[in-house]
């Protein structure tokens, strides 16, 4: 069985200090109403008679997200920018100043508290605290698929609520595309790439996206602004990827080009997609009808893993 503490100290002129477990807070008010500052965030406490009303601000919290792609790889992850939480940032400020008025005057602190809470309040009754909320409990449905129809829903009412939200547009994108909804997902995309320009990964499902829906030409564009970002999770992915995109568009010894390229990088970790890639490299040269540099490509890797795919039928053919 758990224990409490809680210690209330009167500073007079309906000022108290409280301590807790959880913290030390700040309370005031008059006859009916009262406010509460904790770093838990703000409570509001209001009333006449039987009538009776509170209300509760929390600090906020931190929305994170991991990427992924139409294969199972989530390798690479990265933190969505912070929702701003006005109440946490200040409530400090706000607390300290109160406090430095009171020693000149009870009243005028007092008086300064119930103003900022009242502003606060103001602040979290707005369309765009509104639509940080929104956003918030989308995330938190997403579970670890990463989307879910009820986190969908909320994220477009949160954008509804607030149009210039670009963090809930960024999560409503991915959670599209991680649906595999290109159509919808590619406008949102094509929206906020120059917003988050720093974010490898947006081009990286914009390039995908549009790849899946058939539009190579506009795929490749957005694999070129990455595919030299080594650091990028996804790197090896992304050449591979551009290298498919041109042999669909019949662009074979370009293809050829880019899976070389892939193939001559050097790392570990790099194995598994390089079997992809010279799997692809073969199937382009046989477009080519260079079938000697196709047999001895998948002779190559056929060494390295016979079970690859059909390599093993494909080489007993050949």
């Amino acid at each position: 069985m758990g224990f409490t503490f809680r210690k209330s100290i009167s500073l007079g002129k309906g000022l108290r200090i409280n301590m807790s477990k959880s913290g030390v807070g700040l309370s005031t008010g008059i006859k009916g109403a009262r406010i509460s500052l904790t770093p838990k965030g703000t409570r509001i406490y209001g009333g006449v008679g039987p009538i009776r009303y509170q209300k509760s601000f929390s600090s906020g919290s931190n929305i994170k997200y991991s990427s992924n792609t139409y294969s199972p790889s989530r390798s690479y992850s990265t933190s969505a920018p912070r929702e701003e939480t006005p109440v946490g940032c200040v409530y400090t400020i706000f607390v300290l100043i109160g406090l430095g008025l009171m020693t000149v005057s009870v009243e005028l602190g007092v008086g300064f508290l119930i103003l900022m809470g009242i502003i606060l309040t103001l602040i979290e009754l707005s369309p765009v605290r509104k639509s940080n909320r929104l956003m918030t409990k989308a995330h938190k449905s997403f579970g670890d698929t990463g989307y879910s129809d009820e986190g969908i829903i909320l994220l477009q009412d949160s954008i509804k609520a607030n149009l210039s939200n670009t963090k809930a547009k960024l999560l409503l994108a991915k959670a599209y595309y991680l649906k595999r909804d290109y159509e919808n997902a590619i406008p949102l995309f094509e929206e906020i790439k120059e917003i988050f320009s720093d974010f490898c990964e947006i081009h990286f499902y914009l390039g995908v996206s549009y790849h899946m829906t058939k539009q190579y030409e506009k795929a490749i564009v957005e694999f070129q602004e990455v595919d030299e970002e080594e650091e990028f999770g996804e790197f090896m992915k992304t050449i591979n990827n551009k290298g498919i995109c041109l042999v669909m568009l019949k662009k074979y010894d370009l293809a050829v080009q880019v899976f070389k390229e892939g193939l001559r990088r050097r790392k570990q970790e790099y194995v598994e997609i390089q079997k992809e890639m010279r799997y692809n490299l073969v199937c382009a040269y046989e477009k080519l009808d260079e079938m000697k540099l196709a047999k001895k490509e998948l002779q190559r890797l056929y060494l390295i893993d016979a079970n690859f795919k059909d390599v093993k039928e494909r080489i007993s053919e050949k």
